[in-house]
């Protein structure tokens, strides 16, 4: 979601940031197929969008578009990318624009999943959990996920995003220079931002799915959708295990980050069969 950081007052066009595309219009298309479709495949493939999405948009360069004509990131009149215009030095070989550090939680991440073992992720998680107990996280609204099935929830989204936002303009684009070795305090400073976003990430994206979830269960009466189950969050009675594994989940999109961009260059779409078809997955969507 490349919402415009413009402290220099570029002239620019800033109307792309929340359309289509853009991760708040994926996940409200998302949203829509889970309530409606009963395609097989066309839940699978949003669900594994959206809990991709929900991970990537709580990191901060994932959320701006830094456009500067000064002399800290020098003359970026079509913006950074999200920090991937931005060449740093870092004590990480690997890790040499802004974005990559972000990406890597400030080098907390630097191994590529599957090769991290399980039991380490799911150690992250609880730590994660201990660290940021959901009550400590002010920005967290129970009531969100509300807007599911009746409502659109795009206006939920876009405020996450917006949040994230400010964190860019805020954390990620002070202290630092292009082209310079960034300091211990940036690092540290990313590395604290980041841990807090991975456990506000995880508890929505759990709240998410409480309530996708029992719409995944596709009625055998291909006439109705009301045979659904509607009541998994009275079902579900080990609340706290649902939240750590997807705190497990939402470590892996940092992890992933690196790799997934590749694949998604790399691959084309194939053909598709008739189960793929959707009203929900037609870009010309009204919505």
């Amino acid at each position: 979601v490349d919402l415009d950081y413009n402290p220099d007052h570029v002239l620019i066009d800033d109307a792309h940031a929340t359309g289509n595309p853009s991760a708040i219009w994926a996940l409200r298309q998302a949203m829509r197929t889970f309530s409606l479709s009963q395609s097989t495949f066309a839940l699978n493939f949003m669900l594994r969008f959206a809990i991709h999405l929900v991970g990537d948009i709580h990191q901060p360069l994932h959320a701006v578009r830094g456009v500067f004509n000064d002399t800290r990131f020098g003359d970026l009149p079509r913006g950074d990318l999200g920090g991937n215009l931005l060449r740093i030095k870092s004590p990480w070989k690997s890790l040499t624009n802004l974005h990559l550090l972000w990406d890597a939680a400030g080098g907390l991440y630097l191994d590529e999943w599957p090769r991290v073992p399980p039991v380490e992720l799911s150690e992250n998680a609880s730590a994660l959990l201990r660290e940021f107990p959901r009550k400590s996280l002010e920005e967290l609204n129970d009531s969100d996920m509300d807007c599911f099935p009746t409502r659109d929830c795009g206006s939920v989204f876009k405020r996450w995003v917006l949040h994230v936002h400010r964190l860019a303009v805020k954390d990620a684009y002070r202290g630092v220079r292009i082209d310079e070795t960034v300091s211990d305090a940036y690092i540290q400073k990313v590395r604290e931002v980041s841990r807090r976003q991975l456990a506000v990430a995880g508890y929505r994206l759990a709240d998410l799915l409480m309530v996708v979830i029992p719409f995944l269960q596709i009625s055998s009466d291909e006439s109705s959708l009301t045979n659904r189950p509607w009541n998994l969050r009275k079902s579900l009675t080990a609340g706290l295990e649902m939240q750590q594994a997807l705190l497990f989940v939402c470590v892996l999109q940092f992890l992933l980050l690196f790799s997934l961009a590749v694949m998604v260059c790399k691959r084309r779409l194939v053909k598709v069969t008739g189960e793929r078809e959707s009203p929900l997955l037609d870009e010309a969507s009204t919505s």
